[in-house]
């Protein structure tokens, strides 16, 4: 049985970096959900666990012109804890480089594998990634 999550970059980049054991669920609005059910059974974990990754990283024709917007990837994690598959199902109309960031830096993410049974197993997640840019004190955007 293939699950389908959806997981924020920033989710999965704060469940590594806080070093948490379960992942969070996000809505496709980008928002934290919560974290996984408490009552999956003994060794199972619903989705898979980001272990390894970085941001992508904002190309720098967009960020310069202002332009912010969300890339939707569908990804499958293999049992081996690697990405096997990667496609855009939503990209933002004329800037295609915010889907060439985002599949670039999604592509090297390694993961904890989703388990069924105490076994690893592949998982199919939905990705959303944002691109916001930051504004600084004065209110122009860095």
């Amino acid at each position: 049985m293939r699950a389908t999550r959806v997981l924020t970059a920033n989710a999965l980049l704060g469940l590594f970096i806080a070093g948490l054991a379960a992942a969070a669920l996000a809505a496709p609005t980008g928002g934290v959900a919560g974290p996984a059910d408490a009552r999956q059974p003994a060794g199972a974990t619903p989705q898979p666990v980001l272990v390894a990754g970085a941001n992508p990283v904002y190309p720098e024709a967009e960020r310069k012109a202002g332009v912010e917007g969300s890339v939707l990837l569908a990804c499958e994690v293999g049992a081996d804890g690697t990405v096997t598959k990667l496609a855009a199902e939503q990209e933002v109309p004329g800037h295609p480089a915010f889907t060439e960031a985002a599949l670039a830096a999604v592509r090297q993410w390694r993961f904890e594998p989703a388990r069924e049974g105490g076994k690893a197993v592949a998982c199919a997640v939905k990705i959303p990634v944002r691109f916001k840019l930051d504004v600084d004190g004065k209110g122009a955007r860095k």
